[in-house]
């Protein structure tokens, strides 16, 4: 799109905001917005076409476009309501959506898109379609200056199944939802009986087996319940404004959490079951936020599939809407080469994530805290990479391959083996050979890593005060931000 007709799209995107209004959502009124209601604030606002007075359900068309704060947070909203012509997208809902967006240009809040839709409204006829369409253009263009949350709390068709797509992180229930591009009637009428929809397209199958869905919920109200968590870390990355306050965890942590939390005031695990072989947090020292990806500690099974890379694209994308600088803590015996099954593209994602690491804007540095080996090292932000530094935690190995496969490699040739033993020998655990070549910072004490990411990530930024509080109102257990 040339300057001059992205202008002329502007313009009428801003004509067209003229025409609606906010509507201040007060006690007793729009029960029909359900536990939405107790999900927010006092202060919640509804975005309607000024003509749409008096405001009912079935006038909003399927589709609400809400506005206010989420314990104490700010978060802008749209929400399908299946009910009403099954939250299909028709001309109408279309203009509305690209007005609401434009408005909230300005509007540093994020945003949750909860889909449950049908797709696009057919029964309007074929010209539906530019004007439905229209709103992946102008979310796009909202996405690259604002964090977009999506939530698939039922079956995302079509249309619908796209916008989920365009979210920084993107959440989805368990429970009677899927994901696809059309729906069960239309699979069963053009492949037959034999094409199980719920066997292609659930959300338990989209979570497994894509990298469509970055954390799947059990319920609506899990993924609510989870809400304000995320929203505490991911408006800590704007100030101090922004904050909420968090300490402690409420349940018993496991191995990855316990390691974490030797060197973080605070954490959140993001993309929570996405992969067993890289964990992401959204982690805190002395108020100041910033992304961790790290291999579980001292577990044997760390080697690195083709899922665990989209896992790093994904975070690093989330981190860099975010803001934040990010550490790398690596403990993998190298990458999987068994290109099967959801491993078919390990060389495309291992070339991706590369150049995702090497492009990343913000401060990065990396620490081996136990096994580094092979193509799979580049996860350790290597200093080659453009990383502010690197160090190894003492009694890691790093190295092309363990010395004990090279060693087996070269048994039939005794000139190689010889060879080799020569080079082995420069290769002392203590990896001077790394230190004396620039690639390694040293060699450090697990009690360091804390101080270290203070140094190279975390000086002169901005702290935040963050706590977790419980209010008396919340399940025994359950910890929520308060502000």
């Amino acid at each position: 799109m040339n300057s001059a007709t992205s202008h002329r799209v502007e313009q009428v995107l801003l004509d067209t905001a003229s025409e609606y209004e906010w509507v201040a959502v007060r006690d007793g009124e729009f029960s029909f917005l359900g536990n939405l209601r107790s999900l927010f604030d006092g202060g919640l606002e509804i975005f309607v076409p000024a003509s749409a007075m008096p405001i009912s359900r079935m006038g909003l068309d399927g589709t609400w476009f809400l506005r206010g704060t989420v314990r104490g947070f700010p978060l802008a909203m749209v929400w399908n309501d299946f009910r009403v012509n099954g939250a299909s997208t028709g001309k109408t809902v279309a203009q509305t959506y690209t007005a609401f967006l434009t408005e909230l240009m300005h509007d540093s809040r994020p945003l949750l898109i909860g889909v449950k839709s049908m797709g696009v409204r057919f029964m309007e006829g074929r010209t539906v379609f530019p004007h439905a369409f229209n709103i992946l253009p102008v979310l796009n263009r909202y996405r690259k200056h604002h964090l977009v949350i999506t939530l698939a709390h039922g079956n995302a068709l079509g249309l619908g199944t796209l916008i989920f797509g365009m979210g920084h992180y993107r959440m989805a229930v368990r429970e009677e939802s899927c994901l696809n591009l059309t729906g069960p009637e239309v699979c069963k009428m053009v492949f037959g009986k034999q094409v199980k929809f719920e066997q292609i397209a659930s959300n338990d199958i989209q979570f497994k087996n894509t990298g469509l869905i970055h954390e799947l919920n059990d319920s609506l109200d899990n993924a609510f319940a989870r809400l304000p968590a995320l929203l505490a870390f991911f408006s800590s990355a704007s100030g101090p404004a922004a904050s909420s306050r968090m300490t402690g965890h409420a349940e018993v942590l496991n191995r990855t959490d316990a390691f974490v939390a030797e060197f973080c005031n605070s954490f959140l695990e993001v993309f929570p079951h996405y992969d067993e072989r890289i964990k992401a947090y959204i982690g805190v020292i002395n108020g100041v936020p910033f992304g961790l990806l790290i291999n579980p500690p001292e577990n044997p099974n760390n080697m690195i599939r083709a899922r665990s890379l989209s896992l790093v694209e994904d975070a690093l994308n989330l981190f860099e809407r975010l803001q934040l600088p990010v550490v790398s803590l690596v403990d993998t015996p190298g990458a999987d080469p068994r290109m099967d099954g959801n491993n078919r593209q390990i060389i495309e994602k291992l070339i991706s994530a590369s150049q995702k690491i090497i492009e990343y804007p913000y401060r990065k540095m990396g620490i081996v805290i136990g096994r580094s080996y092979g193509g799979a090292s580049v996860i350790c932000f290597p200093k080659f990479f453009g990383v502010d530094a690197v160090y190894a935690v003492e009694g890691a190995h790093m190295g092309i391959m363990h010395e004990s496969i090279i060693t087996q490699l070269l048994s039939g040739s005794a000139r190689l083996t010889a060879q080799w033993q020569e080079v082995s020998a420069t290769q002392t655990a203590d990896l001077k050979d790394f230190m004396a070549g620039g690639h390694l910072d040293g060699v450090i004490q697990r009690a360091d890593i804390r101080h270290k990411i203070e140094q190279h990530l975390l000086a002169r930024r901005t702290p935040v005060a963050i706590q977790l509080n419980r209010r008396i109102t919340d399940a025994p257990g359950k910890l929520l931000p308060t502000t």
